[in-house]
């Protein structure tokens, strides 16, 4: 999905992502509900990990999915799906989510 250009919004990057790794009742949220619906919070990141952004810089709240060494793959950042770091400036501090399926 990196280099997507199309206009996917980050929560349709993640849902797609949940549904290629199995989880079966994987469906669009907004970037709040995940952890919720999803699993829980942690402070021990692991590649696979969702992370949400309270205010994604622009005054709304971004999803991303953690890959590990500090970098995430974030659905419409600029415009396209990218690898980025996972910590963005003016996003708010990142809070990684533990999947469990």
């Amino acid at each position: 999905m990196v280099g997507v250009t199309d206009g996917q919004w980050c929560t349709q990057v993640v849902q797609q992502a949940l549904a290629g790794a199995g989880v079966s009742d994987a469906y669009q949220l907004w970037p709040d509900q995940y952890a919720d619906q999803y699993g829980y919070y942690t402070d021990t990141p692991q590649a696979g990990n969702l992370i949400y952004y309270n205010n994604g810089g622009r005054g709304v709240d971004h999803i991303a999915i953690y890959i590990g060494d500090g970098q995430a793959v974030h659905g419409n950042y600029e415009g396209q799906t990218v690898i980025a770091g996972a910590y963005l400036e003016n996003f708010g501090l990142p809070q990684y989510i533990q999947v469990q399926r």
